[in-house]
């Protein structure tokens, strides 16, 4: 049990991740074709910062997910953290 103890977070990570990464990857893309010539400088930019919004909107599930592995605790209802 104590291997999967992170697991909840790691699910809300793996799926808010995805999702930020594709939505913000289509609207930097759009937001930058225009504005290169070459149009895998436009990706690449668009990848960069898609990539820079998703790592951090979901550190915080990282950070949580780190507590519950190395101090073995669980989350209550109201989401304060007990032994």
């Amino acid at each position: 049990m104590f291997l999967f103890n992170g697991m909840r977070y790691t699910y809300i990570q793996t799926f808010g991740s995805t999702l930020v990464l594709l939505l913000c990857y289509d609207k930097f893309k759009y937001f930058f074709l225009p504005k290169f010539e070459n149009p895998t400088t436009a990706i690449s930019i668009s990848s960069f910062f898609a990539s820079l919004m998703s790592t951090t909107s979901t550190f915080p599930f990282e950070y949580w997910k780190t507590l519950v592995k190395l101090k073995n605790i669980t989350l209550n209802a109201h989401g304060n953290f007990y032994k």
